[in-house]
């Protein structure tokens, strides 16, 4: 069985659109891709 990686193994992916600080870079990626207006994003720990 092949293995099956996503967003959460992407260092980079996390490094850039994941800054709790800055959540700027993840709104601007995601809202294209579901076609909605992104007002606030909660980061959730593990």
């Amino acid at each position: 069985m092949s293995k099956f990686y996503n967003g959460c193994y992407d260092v980079v992916f996390k490094t850039v659109l994941c800054d709790e600080n800055n959540p700027y870079m993840l709104m601007y990626f995601l809202e294209p891709i579901i076609k909605e207006k992104i007002a606030n994003i909660e980061f959730l720990q593990n």
